[in-house]
């Protein structure tokens, strides 16, 4: 991914990830830093804008009765203060952007080992999109992607423990 070129929303939900054991195991994070950044250098952020893209043409999504857009706000200012990071008003180190995506048009191509014949299922996917950025240069420095599949009939007691295992281990691999 190429950090200079961030929020193509249609990346955000069709790269496929490898599993791994987690109590969500379809939440599925990646992050990427750029190279020579010095991240204890940032002390300080701003929040610079956010976006939604919905695709669904068919108005099958059912949102939890939550403000996601807050929550992913509140989940974020946590981990970064979390990390010795202060929000300001003016003149931050760091802009923050943060991205949604739906997408309940989604498939899963699965390929038969002994036929070679693919399957289309319906797979509704969901993801977040995090940056931080220079303010002066826009230089994205770090950037995480988690993408989940959707349920049907999401809880907001179920879609908050979701947002919330898939910012915590975005920002596990804060800097790295």
């Amino acid at each position: 991914m190429q950090l200079t070129r961030a929020l193509p929303f249609v990346i955000l939900l069709t790269i496929p990830f490898a599993g791994c054991a987690s109590p969500y195991p379809d939440i599925k994070v990646e992050t990427e830093a750029h190279a020579k950044v010095q991240f204890d250098g940032y002390k300080t952020y701003k929040w610079a804008a956010a976006a939604a893209v919905i695709r669904d043409a068919a108005g099958t999504w059912n949102a939890p009765d939550l403000d996601i857009g807050s929550e992913i706000m509140f989940l974020t200012n946590r981990e970064l203060r979390g990390r010795g990071l202060v929000e300001v008003v003016d003149s931050p180190d760091l802009a923050v952007i943060y991205a949604i995506g739906v997408d309940m048009e989604a498939l899963n191509v699965v390929v038969d080992k002994k036929s070679g014949v693919e399957t289309k299922t319906s797979s509704p996917k969901g993801g977040v999109l995090i940056l931080l950025m220079e303010p002066d240069t826009r230089r994205v420095v770090w950037a995480g992607r988690a993408t989940a599949d959707l349920s049907e009939k999401p809880t907001p007691e179920l879609a908050k423990k979701r947002l919330d295992y898939a910012i915590s281990q975005l920002f596990k691999k804060y800097g790295k």
